[in-house]
Formats: structure tokens, C-alpha cells, sequence
């Protein structure tokens, strides 16, 4: 799930009124994707992903740690 202020929690920044948090939803992407072009699959991650659905919060939170990275 990713979280557009997702990231700016994470450096302690919470001063966001309830109407700016509500502006900005969570919103659900797949983890990984397919290229149009090749085929080929691809994590789509990034700072603002949360956790992984499906997976307890804490667990999704260190595997999206891992896989950023690996990733960068």
C-alpha cells in the first residue's frame, strides 16, 4: 500500500490535519509488474509503500526495507 505522507512520517513529520490526510488515501499497488514493452517483471516500490498487504505490518515493513535496499 502506498501512502503519499508515508515518507514524511517515517522522518518524524506527523503535523498534517485530518482533512490533509484524508486528501491524500492510501492506495493499493502491486509489488510487481510487468513492462509492457518486454515482458520482463519489476518491483514497484518507493518510499512511500507502507507494508505489503496481505502480511503482517512489521513483516512488510522490514521485507519493503530489504528490497529498497536492494533495489538502490
Amino acid at each position: 500500500e502506498h501512502y503519499a505522507l508515508n515518507s514524511r512520517f517515517i522522518l518524524g513529520d506527523m503535523d498534517y490535519s485530518e482533512s490533509q490526510r484524508n486528501a491524500m488515501p492510501p492506495v493499493s499497488w502491486p509489488l510487481v509488474r510487468t513492462h509492457a514493452g518486454s515482458g520482463r517483471k519489476f518491483l514497484f516500490i518507493g518510499a512511500h509503500a507502507g507494508h505489503i498487504e496481505g502480511r503482517p505490518v512489521a513483516e512488510g515493513r522490514m521485507l519493503l526495507a530489504e528490497l529498497l535496499e536492494h533495489a538502490t
